[in-house]
């Protein structure tokens, strides 16, 4: 009865969905493959198989060479099928011209690869092989074909069909199917006739699943199940007949990468046998995507790895209040977060999905999702699988986004570039902080220092992927000389020799608000790892605002040993100045201190006469009534170590002096900072 089953069940449900091999529209004439043009594999889901490989011949009846083109296919990726004619792989669907000798044969051979493994009994057709095709007239062509055949049918519990949440309904017969010893009894009824199927919640997303048994003509029974094996199952759900009919319907909460076992089986009224005939097994999900959220970022571990990612129509990422609009598009996303284990260049891929979308994905630095500075992004416009390349800082932490519309699930993949390319690239812009109106040219000055032993080509300053699609920018950078005089053509790159440093002037013009963030600048050359991303260094605090703003140019000043830190000693004081000037509009600005470093710190700050003396005792902020145009103003800020020790970092541990405007920041500058010592302590 098993095998009458698993007939009927290949018969209704077996599809090639397309990735079959077409059968040959006619033959080549003296060209045939012996024993036999199939090869089954035989074994359970997951294997092992039997045999493991197959030797054929391609045999060559006539009394001259016949010249074939070779290629091969596979319906199933990982490919769990391999192939060799005369000892040479044929591999993928470009043809390999082979010369079969006169009166001779080749040795042809199919071999089960590990990636068979991870077949899946679900009714597909898993087929691959060789497709022979005359040089001449392509139409005419032979195959050799090897197919796995499951030896569990899923009238067994072991060989449960799968199923997934974009597989909307599976239909079948279950006639002629039985009950298995300590099977239990589905529903409360002892039934009789049961078919199995298993239903894979996909990992980082979980929610309701809903099953019903609506169209089939027989009195159903339905019950879902977790467990591995028929004697130790644990029931989630069951029904026997549903809102009056004979069919059935359940609903369960699914959780994350978790397995269930779904029983279809025929009731079994007053001691009679169960009930059989044509069932149909509908499916709806309600999922959650666990990772949707900035807060929920999914982790990321080690210098390299791949994960699978988890989004579909029913299940879509969203896009939450402020979050950035990755690689200019507006799609909703999905968050990881990553330490870099080491500095150097990285690639990131976002693999397509199994409906062919492909993903935006951008990198981040920064704690909140209204605050985020781009690193580097795709744009919306990236072709079939995105790679994001930037060069990562050791033990930074980087916040990952995938965005866009996505079906199925996809593969995150991560690891040093490869080839490997040469770090040392390095870049800074002043002043950090612009405030502007809307439509108004926003300018920064930028240099370039190529550190390498290379000569860096074509090296340019490129726009945040961020504003490039959506709405229009006019970005134009040019190179200025020592005295930085414009010189040259606008945007367009050039050569930076080997310890040479390049200066730029970047202008921005923006039509739309920026309220929030940092625009991360990129900084490239073709054959160099991009400049790495350092907040205070790089990333550009440009505000566009309406009505027009004040607009800050500050500047910090330290008296320590290196120029630009302030030395801090251990539970002790020290200061630095800043001074700004108003270049925008005049108005009420608040200063104020903030530290990158998360603890052992105290900041105040005053304003300073032209002697440098405080006008008023230090604050943790102050405010400047009026800060015209054209204004100078001097200020002090004073840094108490609280006693936690701050290593020397000085691209993410600093100190800024902000100019705020209202709620708006219109201005700053920073230093690095650092503890120290203090002398015979």
């Amino acid at each position: 009865m098993r095998a009458t089953v698993r007939a009927v069940m290949a018969a209704v449900g077996a599809v090639c969905l397309g990735l079959c091999a077409p059968l040959a529209a006619a033959q080549i004439t003296g060209l045939a493959v012996t024993p036999t043009d199939t090869c089954v594999f035989q074994g359970p889901e997951g294997g092992p198989f039997s045999p493991t490989s197959c030797d054929l011949s391609l045999v060559n009846s006539t009394a001259a060479p016949i010249q074939v083109d070779a290629s091969f296919f596979v319906n199933w990726n990982p490919a769990w099928i391999s192939g060799t004619i005369d000892g040479q792989a044929i591999t993928g669907s470009t043809a390999q011209r082979i010369t079969v000798p006169a009166n001779g044969s080749l040795p042809m051979r199919l071999s089960l690869t590990e990636g068979v493994s991870t077949v899946t009994n679900d009714a597909s057709d898993r087929i691959g092989g060789f497709n022979i095709a005359d040089v001449e007239v392509p139409q005419r062509a032979l195959s050799a074909i090897g197919r796995l055949q499951f030896t569990a049918g899923n009238d067994f519990f072991a060989g449960a069909q799968r199923i997934n949440e974009v597989t909307f309904s599976r239909s079948g017969l279950n006639t002629g199917a039985s009950k298995e010893p300590g099977e239990p009894n589905h529903a409360g009824n002892p039934g009789g006739a049961s078919i199995w199927y298993r239903f894979d919640t996909p990992a980082g997303a979980s929610g309701a699943v809903t099953l019903n048994t609506n169209f089939s003509s027989f009195d159903t029974l339905l019950a879902v199940y977790t467990g591995t094996s028929l004697d130790a199952l644990t029931q989630v759900a069951a029904n026997d007949d549903a809102n009056g009919q004979t069919t059935s319907a359940l609903t369960f909460n699914a959780a994350a990468g978790q397995s269930y076992y779904v029983a279809i089986d025929g009731a079994a009224r007053n001691g009679g046998p169960a009930a059989t005939g044509f069932f149909q097994l509908n499916i709806t999900t309600n999922f959650a995507v666990a990772n949707d959220a900035f807060t929920s970022a999914r982790q990321l571990e080690g210098e390299s790895g791949s994960v699978t990612q988890f989004a579909s129509q029913f299940a879509q990422p969203t896009r939450e209040t402020n979050e950035p609009a990755h690689g200019g598009g507006f799609g909703g996303s999905t968050w990881f977060r990553w330490v870099a284990p080491t500095t150097g260049a990285y690639s990131f891929t976002a693999g397509g999905t199994t409906l062919g979308n492909f993903p935006v994905i951008a990198a981040y630095i920064g704690d909140g999702v209204a605050g985020l500075t781009e690193v580097a992004a795709t744009t919306i416009l990236a072709s079939a699988t995105n790679t994001l390349r930037f060069t990562a800082l050791a033990g930074t932490e980087y916040r990952i986004a995938l965005a866009g519309t996505l079906f199925g699930s996809y593969d995150v993949t991560w690891g040093p570039t490869t080839p490997a390319v040469p770090y040392g690239l390095f870049a800074s812009i002043l002043p950090t902080s612009r405030a502007v109106g809307q439509g108004q040219v926003a300018g920064v000055f930028a240099n370039m220092l190529n550190s390498t032993t290379e000569t860096g080509r074509n090296c340019r300053p490129e726009s945040p992927r961020s504003l490039d699609f959506v709405t229009p920018n006019g970005f134009i950078y040019q190179t200025t000389n020592a005295q930085n005089q414009l010189v040259g053509t606008p945007n367009t790159p050039v050569d930076i020799p080997a310890g040479a440093t390049q200066n730029f002037l970047l202008n921005l013009t923006r039509a739309d608000l920026i309220t929030s963030g940092r625009i991360g600048l990129q900084f490239v050359c073709d054959n160099l790892a991009p400049a790495p991303l350092f907040p205070e260094a790089n990333a550009w605090v440009l505000r566009v605002l309406t009505p027009a703003p004040a607009d800050i140019i500050a500047i910090g000043a330290t008296a320590g040993t290196i120029p630009g830190v302030v030395d801090v000693p251990l539970n002790g004081n020290a200061a630095f100045a800043a001074a700004g000037i108003n270049i925008g509009e005049d108005a009420a600005i608040t200063v104020r201190p903030s530290a990158s470093v998360p603890a052992g710190l105290s900041l105040t700050v005053c304003e300073t006469n032209a002697q440098s003396q405080c006008l008023s005792p230090a604050a943790p902020s102050i405010t400047v009534p009026l800060f015209e145009e054209g204004d100078v103003r001097t200020f002090s800020v004073f840094v108490a170590s609280t006693g936690a020790v701050v290593p020397f970092d000085p691209g993410f541990r600093r100190i800024a002096l902000n100019f705020e405007q209202g709620t708006q920041l219109v201005g700053a500058t920073s230093v690095a900072v650092r503890t120290v010592q203090a002398p015979g302590g």
